[in-house]
């Protein structure tokens, strides 16, 4: 009887780790997409900046 509540806790713990595991890759994935929309609007922003400075001159 206690073995079966000990595979059963160690079965629930693997299946939260693997939860876990999968919510954080997936929250990391976002917000490595995020930062590559960020770099890329700073990038946007850098080169309209240097064709203003060009245009002036």
């Amino acid at each position: 009887m206690g073995n079966e509540i000990s595979k059963k806790k160690l079965i629930n713990n693997v299946q939260n780790k693997s939860r876990y595991s999968f919510s954080l890759s997936s929250h990391e994935e976002k917000l490595k997409r995020e930062n590559s929309e960020i770099n890329a609007v700073e990038l946007r922003q850098a080169r309209n900046a240097v064709e203003l400075r060009q245009a002036r001159d």
